[in-house]
């Protein structure tokens, strides 16, 4: 079972709001900005090439092509979200949008060089079926970048195993934070999302671990200043051994021809 898709445009309803995310200091902010960069590095040179973004979200991702000489596709199942990427990034020229869901894209096949999906697979307890559509609409050799969470994270085993329970609403009304509904997310090893990967023809060729959280909520939430010194202190440690402590990964595959 997925998350619906009404508890995803509740969730997402304030896209201007998720998308301020990218530009102020926080928790969010570091782990966004930071898988950013890392596909940036991924994407290599793009000139000429048709990018798909599935689940883009408000299509931050739009903001790192420019001068690179690519079209960007964005699309979601949230209304709010490719309205606001197309507030932000249509008048750009290199950008066009679309509603639609990850497991039934409308696409021909074979019709993009390359596809992202960045903070979406975790939202579908089934990743492989949307996998199986990226890589149907996926050129061969063409490549494809995804993020998962790290279930093995120790912040993320405390954050979704033990925070999002039922005892999290009593610290949260205590520490006088409100009390937001979140969707239930599906996090999946990298071993495991390689075995998806391979069942669709796409073979993994590089992985990157990133982001490092500590402090798990509520201190996150009330001691932002101590989140940014420790993910500087930390960050380096995520081309070590210890990477795989890290909050979330990037997968970069190809197309078998």
């Amino acid at each position: 079972m997925n998350t619906p898709d009404s508890i995803i445009e509740t969730h997402f309803r304030n896209a201007a709001s998720y998308a301020s995310l990218y530009e102020i200091d926080g928790p969010l902010s570091f782990f966004f900005r930071t898988r950013l960069r890392h596909v940036d590095r991924l994407l290599g040179d793009c000139r000429g090439m048709r990018i798909l973004d599935a689940g883009s979200g408000p299509g931050m991702v739009a903001a790192i092509l420019q001068r690179r000489g690519c079209h960007y596709v964005a699309v979601d199942r949230s209304l709010a979200m490719v309205t606001e990427c197309w507030r932000r990034f249509g008048a750009l020229g290199y950008v066009s949008v679309s509603a639609g869901r990850m497991q039934q894209l409308p696409y021909r096949a074979a019709s993009f060089d390359v596809v992202l999906c960045l903070g979406a697979l975790e939202y579908l307890q089934t990743p492989e079926r949307a996998i199986a559509e990226f890589a149907r609409v996926l050129r061969p050799g063409g490549t494809m970048i995804l993020s998962m969470l790290n279930p093995y994270s120790p912040y993320r085993i405390v954050r979704h195993r033990v925070y999002r329970s039922a005892v999290a609403n009593r610290i949260k009304k205590a520490f006088d934070i409100p009390v937001v509904y979140e969707p239930p997310l599906y996090m999946v090893s990298e071993s495991r999302l390689a075995q998806h990967l391979v069942r669709s023809r796409l073979a993994p060729v590089e992985s990157v671990y990133f982001d490092w959280n500590l402090l798990v909520p509520p201190l996150e939430a009330k001691l932002p200043a101590y989140i940014r010194q420790l993910w500087h202190l930390l960050e380096p440690f995520s081309q070590t051994s210890l990477r795989k402590l890290c909050t979330g990964y990037i997968v970069k595959a190809r197309k078998i021809a």
